[in-house]
């Protein structure tokens, strides 16, 4: 997956982006007011698909944070950090509402 790619399986106002990494991602301005999904990687495409089934009209932007997955093994601290890392960065994209499709966060 690249870091930012629009997934047509799941329908043209879906937004899937990769593993974070201090790139600056350019995000359609019809993303805004989306909501925001994410996970460690791509469990919660699961989450994704059903939110889409019940909101087909909604934006949505999923980020499957890869490059630091999975978190299972990982001390509450680094999982707290990245979490409130990706809901910043959610944050910053102007999203109304967050998604947290991970079980361990």
């Amino acid at each position: 997956m690249t870091s930012l790619q629009t997934a047509s399986a799941y329908s043209p106002n879906t937004t899937l982006v990769g593993s974070l990494m201090s790139r600056r991602l350019s995000i359609n301005s019809q993303t805004t007011s989306a909501i925001g999904i994410f996970d460690s990687g791509v469990g919660g495409l699961a989450v994704l698909r059903a939110i889409r089934e019940l909101l087909p009209s909604e934006d949505l932007i999923y980020v499957a944070d890869t490059r630091f997955a999975p978190y299972g093994h990982r001390p509450p601290e680094y999982v707290v950090e990245r979490s409130v890392a990706i809901a910043g960065f959610l944050t910053s994209l102007g999203v109304k509402a967050m998604v947290v499709a991970c079980n361990t966060a």
